[in-house]
């Protein structure tokens, strides 16, 4: 049921538990919310005195509400993450990790279990994962040094059941050798458990457990054995002792840091298990919202069935709702789980710790912003640009031998690359070798796109110098484009420029390059934007030609539609197969003459 967004309207609202949802003229879903009683907190939506950001936005968008009514402020909570999962509305905290993060995995029911990374937390039920790390390289480093310590198997499960004799790893002293039986699965059992101990940081009962079966090896004058155990001893006692926070008596909790500022808010969550800081998350949004909003957002998104919360969380600041957010997260957990504000010693420590990191991330994202608009500036001023180039767009043409042409468009926004809006195109009615009319009818594709849909860029890069940009600018005056600004950079020789950049800058019409110096980091953008492009072209090229878009090669083969490819692959079942034979072999194949077979042959001839 929905009601006009007006003062009128709040009586139709009950007075009890649920999620509200405002909806605008074209019935896009905008902010979701949940509340304990929903026609008091719609109310207050429409109170002049109400100053946070949603409020502000809402009147002149929203048209009608929605409701959805609960038994309890839990059940509106979940069903508010459910809703905003479902209609992704714009005006809701919606939290983006700001990297991908890197776990390691064991999977202790497997019959010879490993460590290996992974970059999702699956995995059949039963495994185990630990991190995350904030790098593959990370988590690849530590993956090492445990093997060196922890001897398990490295290798996958088809060189496990097919290997005959030991590998170099277990020369190294790196593997058991279960492969070839040179272990008992009890001796791995027991390394398997001292690897999971020592990862969710029982070190305690780890150091005492391989000093005890030392001296047991000792005593049975197993003297190889106890050196083993001596020397993984040693290098486990470095690692612990080089662990850089830790705080014991804490047990498991996470400590939850928010900071806001200029329209964005960063978190960091730390991860402490048995005292020992054992990872952190770190995530950004685009928001206006306050420190409040931001962290239930963060309790709400960041805690699920696949993530479940420790039995203690620290924040740092006051929960709206906290009693709603303990309830659902001890549904999850299965026991009690406290949210608390601490006040004083290490666990107000740690918040500060958290908070710390979250503020260091929005320093460093303003410093980033700072840094690309300068950028973007200096290539405004050096090119003398109409408008500041939020949005570079660089077009390149690939081919082989005039064959299976193909053009790019690649978009920069704000200085970095946005895939989301990369395009490719399939030419087919370009002459052999014409990379002007390539070019042309690329731009014109989409310039003429750009201005059906309004969304066109601030400048067009091409790859080239004078006449490339000669055949572009009558192509903008036609399509009626006239605010886009227009480069191309092209490539000099380096013995003609001295010890400055090679690279020269066209404009429109000037009479000279512009040649900047190689560190400018104008040029530098431009260059990666030309370089982007011409790997997009050539990627999609080598992709055409591998038969990898649209079905088979053969179709970009002149000539030769879906219904003679299929034909041809029926016929000799592959395109190695078809490649082997001769021109009249070939020509038997109903609907392919002599000429067009000799001409299949020789462009298969010449595909990688």
């Amino acid at each position: 049921m929905s009601v006009p967004f007006a003062a009128s309207s709040l009586n139709a609202l009950p007075e009890c538990p649920g999620c509200y949802l405002f909806v605008d003229a074209q019935g896009h879903v905008l902010y979701v919310g949940k509340a304990r009683k929903l026609r008091s907190r719609v109310a207050s939506y429409l109170q002049p005195r109400e100053q946070r950001p949603v409020h502000l936005l809402l009147p002149e968008r929203v048209k009608t509400i929605d409701w959805v009514v609960t038994d309890t402020e839990t059940e509106a909570l979940v069903l508010e993450n459910a809703l905003i999962k479902r209609h992704d509305p714009p005006l809701n905290v919606k939290l983006k990790d700001d990297s991908l993060h890197f776990s390691l995995q064991v999977i202790p029911g497997e019959e010879w279990p490993r460590l290996r990374v992974v970059r999702r937390r699956k995995g059949p039920p039963g495994a185990l994962h630990f991190g995350p790390y904030p790098s593959a390289q990370g988590a690849r480093r530590l993956l090492r040094e445990l093997n060196g310590l922890f001897p398990l198997r490295s290798c996958d499960d088809h060189a496990l059941h097919n290997r005959s004799r030991p590998c170099i790893e277990h020369e190294m002293k790196r593997c058991l050798a279960p492969c070839v039986a040179l272990c008992s699965r009890e001796d791995y059992a027991r390394v398997v458990e001292d690897l999971v101990g020592l990862l969710r940081g029982h070190d305690r009962g780890l150091l005492a457990g391989v000093e005890e079966r030392m001296h047991a090896a000792a005593a049975a004058l197993e003297f190889e054995r106890a050196a083993d155990l001596r020397d993984r001893l040693q290098a486990l006692r470095a690692i612990l002792k080089s662990a850089a926070v830790s705080v014991r008596g804490e047990g498991d909790l996470d400590a939850l840091g928010v900071a806001c500022s200029g329209g964005r808010a960063a978190c960091s969550v730390l991860s402490m298990r048995d005292g020992v800081l054992a990872g952190s998350r770190h995530f950004e949004a685009a928001t206006k919202a306050g420190e409040e909003e931001v962290l239930a957002a963060l309790v709400q998104q960041h805690y699920s069935e696949a993530e479940l919360p420790p039995k203690r969380l620290l924040i740092s600041c006051a929960l709206p709702e906290p009693d709603a957010h303990a309830e659902r997260l001890s549904g999850l957990r299965g026991v009690r789980v406290r949210i608390e504000s601490p006040q004083k010693g290490a666990s107000l420590r740690l918040v500060d710790l958290a908070r710390r990191n979250a503020l260091s991330r929005l320093e460093g994202r303003e410093q980033a912003e700072t840094r690309k608009t300068e950028v973007l500036e200096r290539l405004r001023a050096l090119c003398g640009l109409r408008h500041l180039p939020r949005r570079i767009e660089g077009f390149d043409i690939s081919h082989l031998a005039g064959e299976h042409v193909t053009g790019s468009c690649v978009a920069f926004a704000d200085g970095r690359p946005a895939p989301k809006r990369y395009r490719s195109f399939r030419l087919r009615g370009v002459q052999r070798n014409d990379d002007f009319a390539a070019m042309e009818e690329v731009l014109r594709r989409r310039l003429e796109r750009g201005r059906k849909d309004e969304d066109l860029p601030d400048l067009i890069l091409i790859d080239g110098g004078p006449p490339q940009l000669a055949r572009v600018l009558p192509l903008l005056r036609a399509t009626g484009v006239t605010s886009t600004d227009v480069l191309a950079l092209a490539k000099g020789r380096r013995d003609e420029v001295g010890p400055r950049s090679h690279e020269r800058i066209w404009l429109p019409d000037a009479q000279q390059a512009l040649i900047p110096e190689a560190d400018d980091p104008a040029l530098l953008l431009l260059m990666r934007v030309r370089d982007e492009a011409h790997r997009r072209a050539l990627r999609h090229n080598r992709a055409l030609r591998r038969g990898r878009l649209g079905g088979s090669a053969l179709e970009a083969i002149p000539g030769v539609g879906p219904a003679r490819a299929a034909a041809l692959l029926r016929s000799f079942g592959s395109i190695a197969g078809l490649r082997t034979q001769d021109v009249a072999v070939v020509a038997r194949t109903p609907g392919i003459s002599k000429a067009l077979a000799r001409r299949i042959l020789d462009a298969l001839s010449v595909m990688s």
